[in-house]
């Protein structure tokens, strides 16, 4: 188990531990395992005012698209949840899971073209296990695929 430290009040000012994509298309994907007082899950990073993905507190999720909280979903899946990201040619599925074996979505067709458009510095998008609040942040299982 991978623990961060949570610190701030959204993804853009929130604790990040970032990789980098080398593929055009990719799927990244997580377990969270939620802790009280902090918010944790999977982004796609340009810079803190481009980026999407989803994290929860255990109780919801929140939803993330161009930098904004677009949504939440009640979160009925207990202490654990699977969560991953889809980025198919600039278009990005979001999805979340119990098991890791059946996937529900929660958002997808978001243009993530524009991101990196918005990026001065050209930068791709990063994949980036997201904490923010209190406490820490736990992941497992973390993958990265080339699609």
């Amino acid at each position: 188990t991978l623990h961060l430290a949570a610190c701030g009040t959204s993804p853009a000012d929130g604790r990040k531990l970032m990789t980098k994509a080398i593929d055009k298309n990719y799927l990244v994907q997580t377990q969270v395992v939620s802790s009280s007082g902090n918010w944790s899950g999977l982004m796609l990073f340009a810079d803190e005012e481009h980026f999407c993905g989803v994290v929860t507190d255990g109780r919801q999720f929140a939803i993330y698209e161009d930098g904004k909280e677009k949504g939440r979903k009640e979160y009925s899946y207990g202490k654990n949840c699977y969560v991953r990201i889809v980025n198919h040619r600039q278009r990005v599925r979001i999805q979340v899971s119990e098991t890791g074996r059946r996937w529900e979505t929660l958002a997808q067709g978001i243009n993530v073209e524009r991101y990196a458009d918005a990026n001065s510095d050209g930068v791709a998008l990063r994949p980036a296990l997201v904490t923010y609040g209190d406490g820490d942040g736990r992941f497992r299982k973390f993958r990265y695929t080339s699609k």
